[in-house]
């Protein structure tokens, strides 16, 4: 994610102004007004951090970022209800701190708001496009359904490997890309398209979207395992008792660390087991840096660089001893 200086400079205007109309668009009048505060509740927490992707790469092709604003809106609907139902699925009760959605409300509802949103997000883009009559309207289009397609298969893949004793990189891979590259390659994507971009840039900056995802979705699972993430989740290793197939577990796996070992294991031995994973994510952030490297010279580049930059040097530790 981008640092607090920059969501609170840089971004401050596209954040407000995101936040702003997605309250107009979940309180619209074609969604009963029963339905509101429920819906409220569902979008109200969250860094936009996909939306903004989409503004920025918009805004760096030479757009005008208020023009996507809708669009960057339905990334965020679909998001969210990714994350609901991923939420629910998985059985957690925390999200930074914050209560999850189907906790709340119930798991009844968690499944059909989140279905909702995935509606009002599609609803979102064929009226955007229809009032803009984009030339690449049928590619945006596609964009958001084969996000929507590869988010729903990656999640079905990360449910199916829980119970498999086996499952091989090649898989867990391309299981990362779908649940967590897509929409972020996708917003990125979507942020060129609407920008009238030329197919070469639109390219560059969809794989440096998968790229991206690959490298955030890598640096959750150490999070996950190292106890960075244990006042967002109110604890830590629930991959591994999840039985979750991930480059970390699979990694702790085969140095034969289990999860019964994480409180009093020495930090430099779970450093070393998990030298792989650094190593593959600082190979990873070196591959989004070669397409960076090709986008043009302006403030889109420079928060990319940045970006990455912060991926690299922002390890993932709390010591589990202190």
């Amino acid at each position: 994610m981008f640092t607090k200086a920059i969501y609170q400079t840089i971004l401050k205007a596209k954040i407000k102004v995101i936040e702003k109309r997605l309250l107009q668009l979940i309180q619209s009048p074609s969604i009963p007004q029963t339905l509101h505060p429920i819906l409220t509740e569902a979008t109200k927490h969250g860094r936009r951090f996909r939306p903004l992707l989409l503004l920025v790469t918009h805004t760096g092709i030479g757009g005008n970022w208020r023009d996507a604003i809708d669009l960057a809106c339905a990334i965020e609907l679909l998001h969210k209800a990714s994350l609901i139902h991923d939420d629910f699925i998985d059985g957690d009760t925390l999200r930074r701190g914050i209560a999850t959605f189907w906790k709340t409300q119930g798991d009844k509802q968690a499944i059909i708001i989140g279905d909702v949103l995935i509606g009002l997000a599609f609803k979102t883009v064929s009226q955007w496009c229809r009032a803009n009559q984009p030339p690449n309207a049928i590619p945006i289009f596609e964009a958001f359904s084969n996000t929507l397609n590869e988010t729903a298969l990656g999640e079905l893949l990360d449910l199916q490997f829980e119970s498999s004793c086996s499952v091989d990189i090649k898989s867990i891979e391309n299981m990362t890309l779908l649940k967590s590259g897509s929409l972020i390659a996708a917003s990125m994507k979507i942020g060129a398209l609407s920008g009238n971009a030329p197919l070469p840039l639109v390219e560059t900056l969809t794989h440096l979207g998968w790229q991206t995802g690959v490298i955030f979705q890598m640096m959750n699972d150490m999070n996950d395992i190292t106890g960075r993430d244990i006042h967002s989740k109110g604890g830590y290793g629930h991959d591994l008792v999840q039985k979750k197939k991930n480059i970390v577990t699979i990694t702790l796996e085969e140095a034969g660390i289990s999860f019964e070992e994480l409180p009093n294991i020495p930090k430099t031995r779970l450093l070393e087991a998990l030298k792989p994973v650094i190593t593959e994510i600082d190979n990873r952030i070196s591959q989004a840096s070669e397409y960076v490297a090709k986008l043009p010279d302006n403030l889109m580049k420079k928060l990319f660089r940045k970006l990455l930059q912060e991926a690299k040097e922002e390890w993932f530790w709390i010591d589990l001893n202190e």
